[in-house]
């Protein structure tokens, strides 16, 4: 039997991290939670734990998405990941533009369905 595979959630708001966590297990995803950046980089230094993509929050408490994001892709080179945000993709960094999928909040089922998608179509 295969292994589910897991996604790292980085979400400060509880509440929304786990709204994220209840879609992800209806697409068939495992979730690994953190609430602050220096968690999630803490699980990506971890070579025990195991995730095959992530959905990071640009507005984090300790350190900015964007940082984040460079640090998990410094840390897991090729790690799929999907930026979320209510902020216009268009005011961010066009590197990180160019090697993130974009969800834009609030999101719905179907939204994170089609960003997973997404992910799948660009690796």
């Amino acid at each position: 039997m295969a292994e589910t595979p897991v996604v790292l959630v980085v979400e400060d708001e509880p509440m929304i991290r786990m709204l994220a966590a209840d879609m992800l297990d209806v697409l068939g995803w495992g979730v690994l939670e953190a609430g602050l950046a220096e968690e999630a980089v803490k699980f990506a230094e971890d070579a025990g734990e195991r995730f095959e993509a992530a959905l990071v929050d640009l507005g984090l408490p300790d350190r900015s998405g964007e940082e984040l994001v460079g640090d998990l892709r410094r840390l897991r080179p090729g790690l799929p990941i999907i930026v979320t945000t209510g902020r216009d993709e268009q005011d961010m960094d066009e590197a990180l533009r160019e090697a993130v999928v974009f969800l834009g909040k609030p999101y719905q089922l179907s939204d994170l369905e089609a960003a997973f998608s997404a992910l799948k179509r660009d690796a």
